[in-house]
């Protein structure tokens, strides 16, 4: 539990890894997976939209996986926001994000969102998930840098954006 509370209006650096560095998100599914959520969990009605994931009566391939994922989206999108999502990167066995808090309490319900959405998906294929680590402001500005260096310097770097989602730079 983190003893100093997020702040709205303030930017967090966010890193999480999974327990054992153990290279989850070389999988672009993972990746595009762990997107969604971050996309799914970012809102008020972020439970609502992941209850009808769940709850959907009718199989996949009548509906579409692509029609089920708009309607979710549609859903959370009729919500607040809870952080703004400035920046992320996907590596093989962590994750980084640069956020900022919209919402009271938001940071924290945004993070376990998406966390429980994830590891849900990668532990019914045997994996397992997380560590996680959140720096201060202090560290913020010098860890981005040291993020950027180690996305460019990385064998296999993910740098995910909104433009180049789960493209490899290499």
């Amino acid at each position: 539990m983190r003893k100093t509370p997020f702040v709205p209006g303030e930017y967090y650096h966010i890193y999480n890894r999974t327990i054992l560095s153990v290279p989850e998100f070389k999988e672009k599914n993972n990746c595009n997976r762990l997107l969604q959520a971050f996309l799914l969990a970012n809102s008020t009605k972020s439970g609502q939209a992941f209850e009808y994931l769940r709850n959907n009566n009718k199989p996949v391939y009548e509906v579409g996986f692509k029609a089920l994922l708009n309607n979710a989206l549609e859903i959370a999108r009729s919500g607040e926001k809870l952080v703004d999502v400035l920046c992320y990167a996907i590596m093989p066995d962590h994750y980084h994000l640069l956020i900022r808090e919209v919402k009271e309490k938001g940071a924290t319900e945004f993070i376990r969102k998406s966390n429980i959405s994830i590891a849900n998906y990668i532990n019914k294929t045997g994996g397992g998930l997380f560590l996680r680590v959140v720096l201060n402001q202090n560290t913020l500005i010098q860890t981005n840098i040291s993020v950027i260096f180690l996305c460019i310097s990385t064998s296999t770097p993910w740098i995910l954006s909104p433009e180049k989602s789960g493209e490899n730079i290499n």
